[in-house]
């Protein structure tokens, strides 16, 4: 094996050196640009707008006087949702026809309900129900309570 002399050490050394300093300061410049991606979530069904009558609807006879019905909005989804129009439909009853009631949506604005709130507790009137006056005999219609349906169109 043969010695190593203090030339030979200097030159590897300065080798090593410049080897090191060179890898540590090199380098190019240039220019890029990429692409990327995100996917919102979706409605959930356990995040809808749940819609409740607020109050009672009583003492309905033939050609009595329209109710105001009011309904609260709740919002249990963890973000924002508007809620659009509110449509009333009221259900048979025994031999009680739909038909033998009058419900006239009117035009409500909830808005937007922040996550998890409600609208005002005293609620917003969104239709109007009467029992029609039909000049035929309504007796199927005494003592029932008609179920009403309440759907909110999508906050547009």
């Amino acid at each position: 094996m043969r010695k190593m002399t203090k030339r030979s050490l200097a030159v590897g050394a300065a080798a090593a050196l410049m080897t090191t300093t060179g890898v540590a300061w090199a380098y190019w410049t240039t220019t890029g640009a990429g692409t990327g991606s995100a996917t919102t979530g979706t409605s959930a069904s356990a995040d809808a707008i749940t819609l409740a009558q607020v109050g009672t609807l009583t003492g309905f006879y033939p050609g009595s006087t329209a109710q105001n019905v009011v309904v609260q909005a709740t919002n249990p989804a963890a973000y924002s949702q508007k809620v659009g129009n509110v449509t009333v439909t009221v259900a048979a009853v025994a031999s009680c026809a739909a038909s033998n009631w009058d419900v006239v949506d009117s035009a409500d604005a909830f808005g937007i309900l922040a996550a998890g709130a409600s609208s005002a507790p005293a609620g917003q009137t969104v239709a109007t129900i009467q029992l029609k006056d039909t000049t035929s005999n309504q007796d199927a219609c005494k003592s029932v309570t008609p179920v009403l349906t309440f759907v909110s169109a999508s906050g547009a």
